[in-house]
């Protein structure tokens, strides 16, 4: 066993984790709480996103599972990561589209210093990890955005992340099979604007999966 695993038993023994949401030692999302999650989403949920072969979710946004995502995104808990990670990659397995990397959708660097973490790269390294496919963090994002409301107008979205995403270095993307990876999916414009700056940058194919589509 690595000095690294066994450092995190001793804290497991010290420290039991605890369910987010209702505080039951044992697990970061008990049995019982994760029973009242929605059902996995159809394969057909996510609608057509222009520069994207194929999107999937794991649930829809709504319930525990929007409050175990805020709370991982806005409670700083990136021990999270690993948790929803692995449910991703179950829907991925099911999936199983042929890709070379997987690239995360990036925050902005003012909302990185803020939170301390980026949520989807963490959601992103840890599927590299599991499934042996190099995470690529070749995206960067050239400016805030405000955040994608279905009160926009489908013009107001996609002008709202128009130019968003960049490839500084395309070393590697070009002709490669990406997964782009994300937290939420809501009106598909940002998977969209990124998935574009991906395939200026010679990316053969994107696809896009989320842990969450808000529907």
């Amino acid at each position: 066993m690595k000095l690294r695993d066994l450092a995190d038993s001793a804290l497991r023994l010290l420290f039991p984790p605890r369910c987010v949401l209702c505080g039951r030692e044992g697990d970061l999302i008990c049995e019982p709480c994760r029973r009242t999650f929605p059902a996995r989403l159809d394969a057909d949920a996510i609608p057509k996103l222009s520069g994207v072969r194929a999107a999937r979710a794991v649930w829809p946004y709504e319930g525990n599972v929007r409050e175990v995502v805020r709370r991982y995104k806005y409670n700083g808990l990136r021990s999270l990561a690993p948790v929803l990670a692995s449910e991703m990659v179950h829907v991925l397995f099911e999936w199983n589209p042929s890709i070379d990397m997987v690239v995360h959708v990036p925050v902005h660097p003012a909302r990185l210093r803020e939170r301390g973490f980026d949520q989807s790269e963490l959601l992103a390294r840890e599927l590299s990890r599991t499934r042996g496919i190099a995470a690529v963090p070749c995206l960067i994002r050239l400016r805030e955005t405000d955040v994608q409301a279905r009160a926009m107008s489908a013009a107001q979205r996609a002008a709202n992340v128009r130019g968003a995403f960049h490839v500084p270095n395309d070393d590697g993307i070009r002709g490669a099979n990406v997964l782009l990876i994300d937290d939420v999916l809501t009106t598909g414009a940002t998977l969209t604007e990124a998935a574009r700056a991906l395939r200026r940058s010679g990316a053969k194919t994107v696809y896009g999966l989320t842990l969450a589509h808000e529907t």
